[in-house]
């Protein structure tokens, strides 16, 4: 049985942004993920506001999401152990 390391010490994709980047680009990064990106960016995008608060931060909140996950993919890797 491989040795665990203390919790504190997991890479995990909340605690080391490297790593989350490099998950991303494994995602999102291939062919079929560049067309759900492709697709989120179009369903998600930003229409015309309705001026209905409830309505206008949900389609904020799933566009921030969109955006977030284009910068996670488009950031570039830093040389070192996560680097695939």
């Amino acid at each position: 049985m491989p040795k665990q390391q203390p919790k504190d010490k997991l890479t995990t994709i909340d605690n080391d942004f490297n790593f989350r980047i490099a998950m991303f680009k494994k995602v999102f990064g291939t062919d079929e993920g560049k067309l759900v990106l492709d697709y989120l960016g179009r369903v998600w995008s930003l229409p015309i506001p309705s001026f209905n608060p409830n309505s206008d931060y949900w389609v904020m909140g799933k566009y921030r999401a969109y955006q977030e996950i284009c910068k996670l993919v488009n950031t570039p890797l830093k040389k070192g152990k996560n680097n695939d």
